[in-house]
């Protein structure tokens, strides 16, 4: 029996050496293995390489790859596993996620780039710098000293 199909979100370490060859082959390469076990990729996003927290094998650095997808429950442990024997992915993240959780990100997402694509069109004007928004500082909270027995 199969079960219904439920969305995803997933995040990828990838390999930075791997991805700075030619990052079009990684990402056909994760969609392939999203496809392999019955997934339909429903959009991914690559961040920039950044530095990592603490290193993961002999890598400090990685390029972040978020995608949202679609895939039956069942095999989502079958594309762990792939996923563990890719030579390219350092670590991988999935969450699974209600349907309408993942349309709410993807329009908040939608609604961001087209604000920052207006406000970037702005900004290139000739006009005075518009202001950026101040962040208030928050108090700190007070704490209490607890002691263990």
């Amino acid at each position: 029996m199969v079960s219904a199909i439920k969305h995803y979100e997933g995040m990828f370490l990838v390999d930075n050496k791997f991805a700075a060859k030619n990052w079009n082959d990684e990402e056909i390469q994760l969609g392939h293995l999203l496809t392999k076990h019955g997934g339909e990729a429903i959009r991914g996003r690559c961040w920039a390489e950044r530095k990592l927290a603490y290193e993961i094998g002999k890598h400090k650095r990685a390029v972040y790859y978020l995608v949202f997808f679609k895939m039956p429950p069942e095999n989502v442990s079958a594309l762990r596993h792939d996923l563990e024997l890719a030579e390219n992915v350092i670590r991988s993240m999935i969450l699974v996620h209600e349907d309408d959780q993942v349309e709410r990100v993807l329009a908040r997402e939608d609604a961001d780039a087209q604000r920052q694509a207006t406000e970037g069109a702005s900004r290139s004007s000739d006009g005075p710098p518009r202001e950026e928004r101040r962040v208030e500082e928050v108090p700190d909270f007070p704490h209490e000293e607890i002691s263990l027995p």
